[in-house]
């Protein structure tokens, strides 16, 4: 027979998804057969069921990649959660912030909980890449920390040609007499800009091509030239530059390491110059280089 005022605590572990939240419990008694106790049910008790936190990582195959290579990135996502439930749905990658086109819904596969995404890369730059993890019904979204990844300017060589130059200069303007480009390589762009109050000109560029002919009569004659003579007077055809001025002459190749030079127009004296190297793609005279 049971005794006045006895208690049991009955104890119960189970899990609930956070997706069917809130969950609505009781708890019912039913006494056995004889034992004089009458059946019982408790209060209905509430119960929100939060999503389980995660943390995403992402692993670079390679950090630094020559020109037309291709990297590839894993995304892991981990919870610690000990619900018997796994994190599901998908991975989004970015670069710089921007999604990346072929990478905007990459599938968690269950049985590594990763994702994986390939991009090849046909140009130079630096690309900072992150991964974001959607979540689902019962596990919160997160993104992952920052990697870096360069893929260098491919450097074919470094532009070798020279310049000479005579200038006529009085006390408010200065006028080219001659600039010559001596062994001028075929595809060079030779590009002149002038920057300052007054300048004659903005900017003029021209592409050295190869210099072919044939003498009269035979093919014997005939002749193909690579490096070349430039003769860059007539871009300026007399035009007078005024004091302060700066004058710019570059020299480029794609993937070759440039030259520029550089002359500041001066009041009754020649020009300063200075000769600097130009990287690849760069804007920026001798940085980089």
């Amino acid at each position: 027979m049971a005794t006045l005022n006895q208690s049991v605590n009955v104890n119960c572990s189970t899990a609930f998804a956070a997706s069917s939240s809130p969950e609505q419990l009781r708890a019912l008694f039913s006494p056995s057969a004889g034992s004089g106790l009458t059946g019982s049910i408790s209060q209905t008790l509430t119960l929100v069921v939060g999503q389980a936190a995660t943390s995403t990582s992402l692993d670079v195959s390679e950090p630094t990649v020559k020109e037309g290579s291709t990297v590839t990135y894993t995304a892991t996502v981990a919870s610690v959660s000990t619900a018997p439930f796994q994190p599901s749905g998908f991975v989004q990658f970015f670069d710089q912030g921007k999604a990346i086109a072929s990478c905007t819904k990459q599938y968690l596969a269950l049985s590594a909980l990763s994702a994986q995404c390939a991009v090849r890369y046909t140009k130079p730059g630096r690309h900072a890449i992150t991964a974001q993890y959607s979540g689902d019904g019962n596990f919160s979204g997160s993104t992952s920390s920052q990697s870096a990844v360069d893929v260098p300017i491919l450097v074919l060589g470094t532009i070798k040609s020279t310049m000479r130059w005579t200038f006529r200069y009085t006390p408010t303007v200065t006028t080219v007499l001659a600039m010559v480009v001596k062994r001028a390589r075929t595809s060079t762009k030779i590009t002149i800009s002038c920057k300052g109050k007054h300048c004659p000109f903005a900017s003029r560029s021209l592409v050295v091509t190869k210099a072919t002919g044939c003498g009269p009569g035979s093919n014997s004659g005939c002749f193909s030239q690579s490096l070349r003579t430039v003769d860059l007077a007539p871009s300026f055809d007399g035009m007078a530059l005024p004091a302060g001025s700066h004058l710019t002459i570059e020299f480029t190749r794609p993937s070759w390491i440039g030259k520029t030079y550089l002359f500041t127009i001066r009041s009754g004296h020649p020009p300063r110059d200075q000769i600097l190297c130009l990287a690849p793609g760069s804007i920026r005279p001798g940085v980089g280089c």
